[in-house]
């Protein structure tokens, strides 16, 4: 999941398999035509978990599903997704804005 935005390339990926291990991180990237996406060197890894499987605010979250890059009323960029609040699966899905 990616977009660009103020000159800059966001990319959400997948850090493991599905399960309650799951976790998803973030690279960043100059966008631009001078810019080598094929570069490892130009890109810039999140060093934590973006999101990740846990107990937040007393509820299970189980990964964080998929999601979508937007904007908000007044411009802002806003990644929306959802996490199933079941331990292993069959619990609810919660959708938040990050």
């Amino acid at each position: 999941n990616a977009i660009v935005h103020d000159g800059t390339i966001y990319l959400i990926y997948s850090g493991s398999l599905v399960g309650i291990d799951y976790t998803t991180g973030l690279v960043t990237a100059p966008a631009g035509q001078d810019a080598d996406l094929t570069d490892p060197n130009v890109w810039t890894k999140l060093d934590y978990p973006l999101q990740k499987s846990g107990v937040y605010n007393g509820q299970w979250q189980l990964g964080t599903g998929h999601g979508m890059w937007s904007n908000d009323e007044d411009g802002n960029l806003i990644y929306g997704g959802y996490a199933d609040t079941g331990h292993a699966g069959g619990g609810r899905a919660q959708s938040g804005l990050c």
